[in-house]
C-alpha cells in the first residue's frame, strides 16, 4: 500500500511538473519566459527531493511544498478578483487542485512509511 501511494504521488508529481512547464511556456509571452520557467522549477525540485529519499523527511518536505505551491494560484486569484469562488475559472482549478492532491499523497506516503 505504501509503495502504491508513493509511486502514485511521484508519477502525478512528475506529470504535473511537465504540465506546469508546458503551461508556463506556452501561455506567457516570450519576454516573460524566464520568469515562467522559474515558476515551474519548484515543482521539479519537490518531485526530485521526494523521489530521491523515500520514507524520510524529504517526502514530507515535497508534500508540504506541493501544497504550498497549489495554494499560490488560489490565493493570487482570491486577492486579485476579490472572491474565492473560482469554479468559472478552470485554469485556476487546474493549477491549484492537482498540487494539493499530490502534496496530500506525498504526506500520506510519509505517514505510512513511518508506521511500518
Amino acid at each position: 500500500m505504501v509503495r502504491n501511494v508513493r509511486w502514485a504521488a511521484r508519477i502525478l508529481g512528475l506529470a504535473y511538473s511537465g504540465f506546469a512547464i508546458y503551461f508556463w511556456f506556452f501561455c506567457y509571452e516570450p519576454r516573460l519566459l524566464p520568469a515562467a520557467i522559474l515558476l515551474s522549477v519548484p515543482f521539479m525540485i519537490s518531485v526530485a527531493v521526494a523521489w530521491k529519499w523515500m520514507g524520510k523527511s524529504p517526502e514530507l518536505l515535497g508534500g508540504v511544498s506541493f501544497i504550498l505551491l497549489g495554494l499560490v494560484p488560489l490565493v493570487h486569484f482570491a486577492v486579485t478578483s476579490g472572491t474565492a469562488i473560482f469554479y468559472s475559472q478552470p485554469v485556476i482549478a487546474a493549477l491549484c487542485f492537482p498540487p494539493l492532491v499530490i502534496g496530500i499523497l506525498f504526506i500520506l506516503a510519509y505517514g505510512k512509511s513511518q508506521d511500518s
